[in-house]
């Protein structure tokens, strides 16, 4: 069986090296600096890019920036601490007077910033993010937060980080030399709830965590493509093949010199900055009468060869433009080999070709290898034509189905069928119409949502739950119309107020998350729960441990590497996962 994706087939050239002497010559047949002989399926790979930015550029400053700092985490309930080496504690002293807390003009004159560090209620933490290549300014991101080392922080749940600045440097001891701040990082924190609160492994878990899309770039990271062989004319050709594909933004490349192309990626492009990368690496620059549909016609028997580099092609098709490309591609996309016909279909579909929605959409209901890509393509596209294969897999019977047809829908404004509501500005609940098994999905990634796949899906009574730490209760007996739903409040754990709330677990997310404020007849519209904490609640009562109260599979979005950042060994406890019934 073909591999689905082969991909980053030209970082390869890259690390070979093969240079070039103008737009018309070829790459050595041998690998840079060595008399071997390059493999048949590298030199493949050669023949598929010649020609293309990749070609005859690299990418300097394309790879992902880590940066870090420390800051305050407030709202602890008596679980933080106040331990810090001495410069930790100075640089948040530092910090927080830097943002006026201490200053009788900001109103804060009686908090000292020593006085808040040492206060229970909060815990210094470490704070780390990592920055896409090219990423312009005002780019919002996830950050990770871990308590510092060798501090009794207990836990991060439920917690609010401070704004806090992170910067490129090296974190050892935290005096080592600092750049200037790259990202600013805020928000509410988010603690992974699989796992038991008296579990030991679970209490080292709840000491990290990450606030979602809480981070912001304050500057663009600069790229530019740097010239394998400086040439004055290859450089300006470069530089028009890539403007005239972002012709709103004719600046996106600036050629600097005969060695450089600088790169400034469009913010508003539908597209992300690793996409971005790809595409203007695969344009085909080559000009001439008939060069590109030659190349166009090239590409489709090279697709063909054993261990084609599809998505190359694929991306190399998309920047020849529909004109070119439809009379090659649309052959392909019925092709028996669902390699073929997939990333035929993408590029086709890339360049608006209506056609290729049917073919990406047969794919989606017949090949199990494609069927995830073939549905982000169809959402990609935000062609009304999508929707109604879109709406039918909705109820596919594999839970990663339907998620990915869940994203796809929300990414290409295809979610007219889904309800959603906004919880006062601290997540959003959205509610997916679908036949199969009952799912609760929630994000933590991005943006902070909650899924609930199907709707009317119900809480069992009898019930009388709480959570590990006490938190929330929530009660109700067999005949009851209601769930009666309160929480602990402040360090003190006061009972709040219960509030009667619908037994279905719409109601009760909205209940739980709305802010805690009072209506005129003195009653709370919410609990004021983090989406940490209500996304914790759902996960137990799907759970099932003492016997299913909420009767739907969970599952908690599979993690990027951010919160494997600065860690040097795999978080312990249970890993995530579909929870059985």
């Amino acid at each position: 069986m073909k591999q689905q994706r082969r991909t980053g087939w030209f970082i390869v050239l890259f690390v070979g090296g093969f240079l070039v002497a103008g737009c018309g010559d070829s790459p050595s047949r041998h690998r840079a600096g060595s008399d071997t002989p390059v493999s048949d399926d590298l030199r493949l790979v050669e023949r598929v890019l010649e020609g293309t930015v990749g070609f005859y550029a690299r990418v300097e400053g394309g790879v992902p920036l880590e940066v870090q700092g420390y800051g305050l985490v407030v709202g602890l309930a008596g679980n933080g601490s106040s331990e810090a080496p001495k410069v930790v504690r100075d640089r948040l002293v530092k910090e927080m007077g830097r943002m006026g807390i201490g200053d009788v003009r900001t109103g804060t004159s009686s908090i000292s910033p020593n006085k808040l560090i040492d206060d229970p209620d909060t815990a210094p933490v470490i704070v780390r993010a990592v920055v896409a290549p090219g990423a312009p300014k005002g780019v919002l991101l996830d950050v990770a937060v871990s308590a510092l080392p060798k501090s009794q922080t207990r836990s991060l749940d439920g917690g609010m980080l401070y704004l806090t600045e992170l910067r490129a440097h090296s974190f050892g001891s935290g005096s080592a030399k600092q750049s200037r701040g790259l990202v600013t990082a805020k928000g509410p924190i988010f603690v992974n709830p699989f796992g038991e609160g008296d579990d030991a492994m679970m209490i080292g878990r709840l000491r990290h965590g990450r606030v979602i899309g809480g981070g912001e770039t304050v500057e663009a990271r600069a790229i530019r493509l740097v010239l394998r062989q400086p040439d004055y004319r290859v450089a300006d050709v470069l530089q028009k093949a890539i403007n005239s594909q972002f012709p709103e933004r004719r600046d996106v490349a600036v050629a600097k010199n005969p060695s450089a192309v600088e790169i400034r990626i469009p913010q508003d492009r539908n597209m992300t900055y690793t996409d971005f990368i790809q595409r203007v690496m695969h344009l085909y620059v080559r000009r001439g009468a008939g060069t590109a549909e030659l190349k166009a016609r090239t590409l489709a028997k090279l697709i063909t060869e054993p261990n084609a580099p599809y998505e190359d092609i694929s991306l190399i098709w998309e920047g020849l433009g529909a004109q070119v490309i439809l009379p090659v591609v649309r052959k392909l996309y019925v092709s028996a080999d669902p390699a073929i016909a997939f990333w035929a279909a993408r590029a086709g579909a890339r360049v608006g070709d209506a056609s290729a929605i049917e073919a990406l959409a047969r794919l989606a209901e017949i090949s199990p290898e494609y069927r995830i890509a073939a549905v982000g393509e169809l959402g990609r596209t935000g062609s009304l034509a999508a929707s109604p294969i879109l709406n039918e897999l909705l109820n596919d019977p594999d839970a990663t189905v339907r998620i990915a047809v869940y994203e796809a829908m929300i990414a290409g404004g295809l979610a007219g069928n889904i309800a959603r509501y906004d919880v006062d500005g601290n997540f959003e609940l959205h509610v997916a119409p679908s036949k199969g098994r009952y799912l609760v999905y929630a994000t933590r990634t991005g943006k902070p949502r909650i899924v609930l796949f199907g709707a009317g899906l119900g809480v069992n009574r009898p019930v009388f739950f709480s959570t590990p730490d006490d938190l929330v209760t929530i009660n109700a007996n067999a005949a009851d119309a209601t769930l009666s739903v309160y929480r602990r409040v402040g360090r003190r754990k006061r009972l709040s107020d219960a509030l009667e709330v619908a037994p279905d677990v719409k109601s009760l997310v909205l209940a739980m998350g709305r802010d805690a404020t009072q209506r005129p007849d003195r009653s709370f519209r919410g609990l004021g729960l983090s989406y940490s904490q209500v996304v914790g609640v759902l996960y137990r009562l799907c759970e099932g441990k003492l016997g299913k109260k909420v009767p739907a599979d969970f599952i908690l979005q599979k993690p990027d590497n951010i919160d494997r950042i600065g860690i040097r060994r795999a978080p312990v406890g249970r890993r995530d996962r579909a929870v059985k019934p």
